[in-house]
């Protein structure tokens, strides 16, 4: 074993689905919150 065998994470499937899962909904829910303060009318933009 080298000692980058005994340092690598291992991420099986279900967890790797998980972790896909989560980071999709936060980036969801990024683009609805970025879309939500930028599309304001021009007089309340300033």
């Amino acid at each position: 074993m080298t000692e980058h065998d005994r340092f690598q994470v291992r991420v099986n499937d279900e967890q790797m689905a998980r972790i896909n899962i989560e980071a999709s909904a936060a980036l969801a829910e990024s683009i609805d919150l970025y879309r939500r303060t930028t599309t304001s009318s021009p007089s309340t933009r300033y």
